[in-house]
């Protein structure tokens, strides 16, 4: 059928063969796409690498209109690498962790070891001197120690070493400090000092040896009689027991010492206010 001069071909129309007669398409001719001439690419420029937008659409980015430096295309597009910085810090070399340093073995200050070799050469002076009772002997080791600010603890470590051996030892202990006082070696505030040591550690020493109290005012006693300590001394001794008992057992027995000896009168009227001390604090 030929086709009417003038009109226009609509889609899905049989084409014309070389008379102008209608031909139906066949199934197997296929569309021809014609070609892509300044049509622009439906890529979507937000989807590619920064910098190339302008490559490839063949317009100048906004974002990059007005720039004063050049815009260095992207590797992606160029295909060339970007050579590494020479400006680049070096790397840092692994920091090392400082050596251990191996721990050091506690070591006790050396007045302490002093404190503990004084010990126990006083402790081992008083045995040979219980042992062998020679008073010169006993004078030699204490002067052998060179140490006049430890006598206090002689003075109490004798005590302690006597009355724990008993009864015996009482004048043998009692002879010894009035020795060391006479030449010198002990002082007054040395014998009152190492009392006071001593009758601070009663409380526990009475619970094992309940006769200790007495003994130890029998020392004192004599100690009083002997005028190296005084009644005053005493006083303080029985600030430091707190043991109601022991305070009168130490009291009691230091007054009958005192009083068996025939000056004991004459130092108990001198020393009269601190006799009457001592007995305010047994009533507390």
């Amino acid at each position: 059928m030929p086709a009417i001069p003038g009109s226009r071909k609509m889609p899905g129309m049989p084409g014309l063969d070389g008379d102008n007669w209608e031909v139906p398409r066949s199934k197997s001719m296929s569309r021809v796409q014609p070609p892509l001439i300044n049509r622009p690419s439906a890529v979507n420029p937000k989807l590619l690498p920064q910098g190339s937008g302008s490559v490839i659409s063949g317009k100048t980015s906004a974002l990059l209109q007005g720039a004063a430096s050049p815009v260095r295309s992207s590797s992606f597009v160029s295909g060339a690498a970007t050579p590494p910085s020479n400006n680049s810090a070096p790397a840092k070399p692994p920091s090392q962790s400082p050596a251990a340093t191996p721990e050091k073995t506690q070591t006790l200050p050396k007045s302490i070891k002093n404190q503990e070799e004084l010990r126990r050469k006083t402790v081992a002076l008083l045995e040979e001197y219980f042992h062998i009772r020679m008073l010169d002997e006993a004078l030699q080791c204490v002067e052998e120690l060179k140490s006049p600010e430890y006598h206090p603890e002689v003075v109490k470590e004798a005590i302690n070493l006597a009355l724990d051996k008993g009864s015996s030892c009482i004048d043998l202990v009692t002879k010894l400090l009035e020795y060391l006082s006479d030449k010198k070696v002990l002082t007054p505030k040395d014998l009152g000092t190492g009392c006071l040591l001593y009758g601070s550690m009663l409380d526990d020493i009475g619970i094992d040896l309940p006769k200790a109290p007495a003994y130890f005012g029998e020392v004192v006693g004599k100690l009083i009689l002997a005028g190296g300590v005084n009644f005053k001394v005493l006083e303080e001794i029985l600030k430091k027991i707190e043991d109601s008992m022991f305070k009168t057992a130490v009291f009691d027995s230091v007054m009958k010492t005192v009083k068996a000896s025939m000056k004991g009168e004459t130092i108990l009227s001198d020393q009269i206010a601190e006799v009457e001390a001592c007995e305010r604090l047994l009533s507390e």
